[in-house]
């Protein structure tokens, strides 16, 4: 009888040190295996961002059009003799919706020819033979 007075006691402390005490508790184990996780998905999608990257690398190495591509749309680069058009947004915004008279928003185009001193910076991409 006396030993069972005594075992309960031990077993209820090494079940709360268990629980909540010391390094390795069973709160920190949940709390190590949701952070655990969580950097499991960041990697995976840094692989799969690794992967797209490489691919749009490749793309830009071996395919003249896509090189082109860019440097058209992300730079402004126009080939020698062509003209670049930019219209001006109407009082209507960006998306060019009608007016309240119905007609479409005049747009006024404005002419940037390739000059000494005018183009963009950067290198005129290849020409497609």
């Amino acid at each position: 009888m006396k030993r069972r007075w005594i075992i309960l006691p031990v077993l209820g402390i090494a079940g709360y040190f268990a629980v909540f005490g010391g390094e390795h508790s069973w709160l920190d184990l949940r709390r190590l295996e949701r952070e655990r996780r969580t950097q499991e998905r960041a990697a995976q999608a840094t692989r799969r961002e690794v992967v797209l990257l490489r691919v749009r690398q490749d793309s830009l190495e071996r395919d003249s059009l896509a090189l082109e591509r860019l440097a058209r749309e992300k730079y402004g680069l126009i080939r020698t003799g062509e003209r670049l058009y930019r219209f001006a947004d109407g009082a209507t915004g960006a998306t060019g919706a009608t007016g309240a008279t119905g007609a479409t928003a005049a747009m006024k185009p404005d002419t940037v020819r390739r000059q000494a001193g005018t183009a963009p910076p950067g290198p005129t991409p290849p020409r497609r033979k």
